[in-house]
């Protein structure tokens, strides 16, 4: 059988819907004061248990065995005979209850502080060994329904105890657990990734397919740079014909287009309203001929006065 989690184990016990199930199995199967104690017995054996299923459905399984061996352990002690029903068909399996002493320390240990609070857990004590409240309250000289009162409300007090202390030691093993799981993984180093070397012909065709589809795409100096790499590690591989193809397409469009020869600058039009430039005139041929008894030499020029020079006599007034 396996063996789940306290947690696990606690948070299924703990669901209404278990409970439920189980007030509903043992009323009809036991008298009615007996119900709550039945079930309450049958969750603590339930929660003590050394080994348990782990899977849900399985647990349940097993609980509502438990609570078949409870009723008939009641029915026993009150000299009873089984349901005619039986409980057998409804789940098959044996408990690890806890032992007798260790629920009487735990009992002792959560007592109230009230007055007859020893005495009600002794009625209880004797009450499980199967004798009846009303000897219990004919000895105590006490009325039977008081004692039947005080001997319900100590086991409702037990049972509103049990489930705070099972929901503290569920929520103390959850915290415990997230812990621990937090403390390991800080701990303990992440698995580094162990790289796995590449030889060199795969990283050449790596390179060449990257490469091809640059060319394809149009980017031509990284094409190249790329064929150039693979062509370092693998110079067999370079001339392979679709190599080469790629090699002179990204040639072709890495070339600079041809400038284009200047267009003649054609002579412009005259505009339609631009109007036309005069014509010159042509030249008067008749004032450009000399008139008569003219000559065509020049005239002679008059020479210039000489000036009147003073001859001066040294040495004479």
């Amino acid at each position: 059988m396996a063996m789940p989690s306290l947690t696990d184990r606690g948070t299924l016990l703990a669901a209404p819907e278990l409970r439920s199930g189980l007030v509903r199995f043992v009323r009809g199967r036991v008298p009615e004061p007996d119900v709550e104690d039945v079930v309450q017995a049958t969750l603590a054996d339930a929660f003590a248990a050394r080994e348990a299923p782990s899977e849900a459905e399985e647990l349940r399984r097993w609980v509502f065995g438990i609570a078949k061996n409870k009723i008939v352990d009641v029915h026993r002690r009150g000299g009873r005979e089984l349901p005619k029903e039986g409980v057998a068909d409804e789940a098959s399996a044996e408990s690890a209850p806890l032992s007798a002493r260790e629920l009487l320390r735990w009992a002792e240990g959560e007592l109230p502080e009230a007055e007859g609070a020893k005495s009600t857990l002794e009625w209880m004590l004797r009450e499980g060994d199967g004798e009846k409240l009303e000897h219990i309250a004919e000895e105590a000289q006490l009325p039977a329904p008081r004692v039947r009162q005080r001997v319900s409300r100590m086991r409702k007090y037990f049972r509103s105890r049990w489930a705070q202390q099972l929901a503290a030691a569920a929520t103390l093993l959850v915290l415990g657990v997230l812990l621990w799981a937090w403390l390991k993984s800080r701990v303990q180093p992440a698995p580094q990734e162990i790289a796995r070397e590449v030889a060199p012909d795969e990283q050449a065709r790596e390179l060449r397919r990257v490469a091809l589809e640059r060319c394809q795409a149009g980017d031509f100096t990284p094409c190249l740079e790329g064929l150039d790499r693979a062509k370092a590690i693998d110079p067999v591989g370079d001339e392979a014909s679709a190599i080469q193809e790629a090699r002179a397409a990204a040639a072709r469009g890495l070339a600079p287009a041809p400038s284009p020869d200047p267009a003649p600058v054609p002579a412009p039009q005259p505009s339609a309203t631009t109007p036309p430039l005069p014509k010159p005139a042509p030249p008067d041929v008749k004032k450009m001929a000399p008139e008569k008894g003219s000559s065509l030499e020049p005239a002679p020029q008059k020479a210039a006065p000489k000036k009147a020079t003073k001859d001066f006599e040294f040495g004479s007034k």
